[in-house]
């Protein structure tokens, strides 16, 4: 992150407070910032994925609770195409590869993918509905008790990489050209999201 960024001392005081202290919520409050560091974290998210994952249980109070979040993107006829093979078959599951930002307002999901929207490149606005039948801990709340984000208007649900998902259908709408496509969650009981994580420690 260039020094002349306008976050740049907000960015290196989260970093050292986190690297001291050892609290996740730095870490997380520094991601959730519009930097660099964000960008480049999407690209090679494999370590900062596995830190979090280390300090899980610290954030097991801001696992969702359950119900209903909304992500809004712009997919190809391709990629519509292959989640509606997927939603041809109960038993066929998607994970989520990168860290992603989903949000209880639906307004706000919407309004994303019509910003990503560029005229002329042939993507549609997609709405993606996701359904959480029960507790999900990789699922984080950033608006729990004290906000862990600078955007609380955004009412974000952070989803970590290897959260489970079966594809329900893929229908029009909300809007003309749009596809809305709604996914279930898969729960991952917290007990065996431990094991998992022991067994990458000492493997």
């Amino acid at each position: 992150m260039p020094t002349d960024h306008e976050e740049y001392h907000n960015a290196k005081a989260l970093f050292e407070q986190f690297r001291t202290r050892q609290h996740i919520d730095e870490l997380v409050r520094l991601y959730t910032l519009e930097t660099p560091f964000y960008n480049a974290l999407q690209q090679n998210v494999d370590s900062f994925a596995i830190e979090l994952y280390s300090y899980l249980s610290s954030l097991e109070g801001r696992a969702f609770k359950g119900g209903q979040t909304h992500r809004g993107l712009t997919m190809s006829d391709e990629s519509i195409k292959a989640y509606r093979w997927a939603a041809k078959d109960k038993g066929r599951m998607i994970e989520i590869k990168t860290m992603t930002s989903t949000t209880i307002e639906e307004s706000v999901a919407i309004k994303f993918a019509e910003d990503k929207k560029v005229q002329g490149d042939n993507k549609h606005c997609v709405l993606c509905i996701l359904e959480f039948p029960d507790v999900c801990y990789t699922a984080i709340d950033l608006n729990i008790g004290e906000p862990i984000t600078k955007y609380t208007y955004e009412k974000e649900i952070l989803l970590l990489p290897g959260t489970l998902f079966e594809v329900r259908a893929v229908t029009n709408g909300p809007k003309d050209d749009w596809y809305t496509i709604r996914l279930e969650n898969v729960p991952v009981p917290h007990k065996i999201l431990m094991k998992a994580l022991h067994e990458l420690k000492t493997a």
